[in-house]
């Protein structure tokens, strides 16, 4: 019984990190857990001045910080996200974290995330505004970090998304997406990782370089037959030579279907800031 206990609370904080990471804000690194990882999806109509230099490299460095007494460890980004083409876009998140899981083993690498993603109906860029996932692709959440010193979940995640950009004026557009989370073998509790997202978000870019988003999330467990809901709120200013600065907040809730909501609710939140460079 103690043991099935102890596996139910890992699986809680598996869920905590995995949404947090990957929705940063989301496909998500390092402290990926079973509940997803979001998405940070955004999107923009480009000015003249944007088409006539448009970046097709971006750097990315975040920090996050979990509202956690368990989680609130170092936990860093380092993301490069490349332009192949005007519709599609690759992009690499690495990340370094100290021990989690009940394991001090100091600071290291932790998993690593490779997405690529394809959107037909918009001149992708790699400006600050463009998110890791938009449209739709694939991402491949890679075990680089260590399981045994609570740096990684020790399995391959693959993450399929179907999503699009809907304009609705010169700067404001609907984003929706859908995404679904599985592991190629069981991560180190012993359980699968089998998790969908749907999210609805409004995403505004001004000319004047300044951009912010908002998302309603909808996710079920398939595995721990939990669902959650969520909301997530991004912002963001594009700076002279190409720099960026953007703070992203994410909340959400989760809940057993069946079981008394005042029971089980949970309010888990991430802060998480970014410095890119565009080029």
């Amino acid at each position: 019984m103690d043991k099935r206990k102890t596996i139910g609370s890992r699986k809680v904080t598996l869920c905590k990190i995995f949404w947090s990471a990957f929705m940063k804000g989301w496909l998500s690194l390092g402290l990926i857990s079973l509940c997803l990882a979001l998405s940070t999806q955004l999107m923009a109509a480009n000015s003249d001045a944007d088409k006539k230099s448009t970046p097709v490299n971006r750097l990315d460095f975040t920090y996050a910080a979990f509202d956690s007494p368990s989680l609130d460890k170092l936990t860093t980004f380092f993301g490069y996200t490349r332009n192949l083409s005007s519709k599609s876009n690759l992009n690499l998140r690495l990340s370094y974290l100290e021990s989690r899981f009940g394991l001090s083993e100091g600071a290291g690498i932790g998993d690593s995330t490779v997405t690529w993603s394809y959107l037909p109906n918009f001149k992708l860029s790699a400006g600050p505004w463009v998110p890791r996932i938009v449209g739709s692709g694939v991402s491949v959440m890679l075990p680089t970090g260590n399981e045994k010193q609570g740096r990684g979940l020790g399995s391959t995640i693959v993450t399929p998304f179907v999503g699009t950009v809907i304009p609705v004026t010169e700067t404001l557009s609907i984003v929706p997406n859908l995404l679904y989370a599985y592991s190629i073998d069981p991560i180190f509790t012993g359980n699968d990782v089998r998790v969908g997202l749907l999210d609805l978000g409004l995403s505004l870019v001004r000319n004047s370089g300044w951009w912010v988003n908002f998302y309603l999330g909808y996710i079920y467990d398939f595995e721990a037959d939990n669902t959650s809901f969520g909301n997530r709120l991004s912002f963001g200013k594009r700076l002279s030579n190409g720099l960026g600065l953007s703070a992203h907040y994410i909340d959400y809730e989760s809940f057993v279907p069946g079981a008394a909501p005042i029971a089980t609710q949970q309010y888990n939140r991430l802060y998480e800031l970014t410095i890119s460079y565009s080029f």
